[in-house]
């Protein structure tokens, strides 16, 4: 699922952004905390199932709204701190749980607690800045990226800070 943010300052400009998310349970979208730090439930709210964004056609879709935004509490927002192990985790609670069907699942997690997938190879997907034009402009893509990443051992996670936020939020 991604999500929309309205940035529109004057009526004259056309300043939409959009992020990533899984839906992790009919609640709850994990997405990244620089996402939705500075954002509210009242300029921010979810499409679901969509693979390449349209700026001028996503004003036509479904939305799902928000009832909370919960940013983990030790993220520090800006540029270089992003990019320096912060915690960029948030949750976003949704206001009517989302409705499970041929289109539209959670994220797929282990069935078997035993079979935990460490050190296989997964694909993970989502939007994002690709580069910079000459003048300094980001190029954010908008058709869904995706990349291969090695599953890290539990005993690795529960040593990362923001494991503690997430399971209360379970």
């Amino acid at each position: 699922s991604e999500y929309y943010e309205d940035t529109t300052e004057t009526p004259k400009e056309d300043k939409h952004s959009f992020c990533g998310g899984s839906l992790i349970n009919p609640h709850y979208v994990l997405t990244a905390g620089h996402c939705v730090a500075c954002r509210t439930i009242d300029d921010t709210a979810v499409v679901f199932g969509k693979n390449q964004i349209q700026f001028k056609a996503i004003l036509n879709e479904d939305f799902a709204f928000l009832s909370s935004i919960q940013v983990y509490p030790e993220y520090k927002r800006g540029v270089e701190l992003d990019i320096k192990n912060n915690p960029d985790i948030a949750l976003l609670r949704l206001e009517i749980p989302a409705v499970f069907g041929p289109g539209l699942n959670s994220i797929c997690l282990p069935i078997n607690p035993n079979d935990l997938y460490e050190e296989q190879t997964m694909i993970i997907a989502g939007w994002g800045l690709t580069g910079h034009t000459p003048d300094g402009h980001p190029i954010v893509s908008d058709e869904l990226l995706k990349t291969r990443v090695e599953v890290q051992p539990n005993e690795k996670c529960r040593t990362v800070e923001g494991y503690d936020f997430l399971k209360r939020q379970g």
